[in-house]
């Protein structure tokens, strides 16, 4: 083992131990409620789309993962480049041709979701939940060695259902981020790497990475990460053509004009620039305050990343808190996001600053999903949802910054 897998070892002991420390009784049982009732919202949910699916005179479902699926079914055919045609996409789920239902994700997402387009809707989407949770499972495993009994309740938190219910890809990019993160933890440079450089199939939210990478000089990792980044780019073009990403790059330029439109209208959007539009906010003040916002998130990720002695699980925290404060462009399901800085913060130790500390943890881990209940239970129906989220996101920046940049080190072991 080398000295850097060595620190690393006992770096993550000690996480483990706070996180064990965490896991009082009431915790415990919480962490076999909350799961059981998010599974049990799924499940209802579940029923209720395939039987929707299964109605021939039913209209057809526009959520996310019907788009991911006519995509890859077009990609299964030999006709990948006709995703980008939007009526033919939108014909092929069966819903309202005038909807806008775009898609924009690079070659490597395709490519994967390409086996899937081969079943039916329902089955598919079925067996990208599953895949979803998996993943989720696996990168869950080596971060919560200290409370084992803790991980159905990260893999069912609150905050992951907006993403299950549409059918993002948003789970499965926290997964490889966690994992990520957990293999640098423990001194695996090319493994992040490899990882990391998978998180370009869904590159808004990675524009934080590089800072945190550069600043703590993990040059191995930035390599690794190149290399996959620069495969899953060229790689797909072998079989879907050359002529891939222009379309992709108009076809982004078209939904960059529609989102900036319809920005104050868009109600699970839960970025700080539509939070601003929502306001009353004109497009361009808003937009650069959010690329000041942005510059903010990236200068307290390179300090903390930096920093010397600074515990990793503080840097993880800040970075996972970080990055959906820094893009323009976040939906309520890319909120789960804020699952990795409850988890994060909580092997640090911050917990241990108080009861506000626990319940602040507590509102991280509920997430959008909070947002969504509430959003079925009130007058104010889907504007809650943002009203909720937005301020969730930069709570949990604000308490990841203060954490990283204002304290020492962690302290070695779990808290008294």
């Amino acid at each position: 083992m080398s000295a850097e897998q060595a620190h690393g070892a006992l770096a993550a002991a000690a996480g483990d131990a706070r996180l064990a420390a965490l896991a009082t009784p009431g915790v415990k049982r919480l962490a076999r409620i909350v799961p059981m009732a998010v599974g049990a919202v799924l499940l209802g949910y579940a029923v209720l789309v395939l039987r929707a699916l299964a109605d021939p005179e039913a209209p057809g479902l526009a959520f996310d993962f019907a788009v991911f699926w006519a995509a890859g079914g077009f990609a299964a055919e030999g006709r990948p480049l006709l995703a980008f045609d939007q009526a033919a996409l939108v014909a092929r789920i069966g819903a309202d041709p005038t909807g806008w239902l775009p898609w924009t994700s690079p070659p490597g997402f395709l490519a994967l979701l390409t086996p899937l387009g081969l079943l039916p809707l329902g089955p598919a989407w079925l067996a990208f939940l599953a895949a979803s949770l998996g993943a989720l499972a696996l990168a869950l495993r080596p971060l919560m060695r200290g409370a084992p009994g803790l991980l159905p309740a990260c893999l069912l938190a609150p905050a992951c259902l907006p993403a299950l219910m549409m059918g993002q890809a948003s789970l499965l990019w926290l997964a490889g981020l966690l994992a990520g993160l957990a293999a640098l933890l423990r001194g695996r440079a090319v493994l992040a790497g490899v990882l990391i450089g998978c998180l370009t199939l869904k590159p808004q939210l990675g524009l934080l990475i590089p800072v945190a990478l550069l600043a703590a000089g993990a040059w191995t990792t930035i390599l690794a990460a190149t290399v996959t980044a620069l495969l899953l780019a060229g790689l797909p073009l072998l079989g879907f053509g050359a002529g891939y990403w222009p379309l992709l790059a108009e076809r982004l330029a078209e939904h960059y004009a529609a989102i900036t439109d319809a920005a104050p209208r868009l109600t699970r959007m839960a970025s700080p620039y539509v939070l601003m539009r929502a306001g009353g906010l004109a497009h361009l003040p808003a937009i650069a305050a959010q690329w000041g916002l942005t510059a903010l998130a990236a200068l307290a990720v390179w300090s903390a990343w930096r920093r010397p002695g600074l515990a990793p699980d503080l840097r993880a925290a800040l970075l996972c808190a970080a990055i959906p404060v820094a893009t323009p462009y976040l939906w309520h399901y890319d909120a789960a996001l804020a699952l990795g800085t409850a988890l994060f913060l909580a092997r640090a130790g911050f917990a241990a600053e108080g009861l506000w500390a626990r319940a602040a943890l507590l509102l991280l881990w509920a997430g959008p999903g909070l947002a969504v209940a509430l959003a079925l239970l009130t007058p104010a129906g889907p504007w809650i949802t943002r009203a909720v989220t937005g301020p969730v996101l930069l709570l949990g920046f604000a308490l990841a910054a203060r954490a990283a940049l204002a304290r020492g080190p962690a302290p070695a072991g779990p808290p008294p």
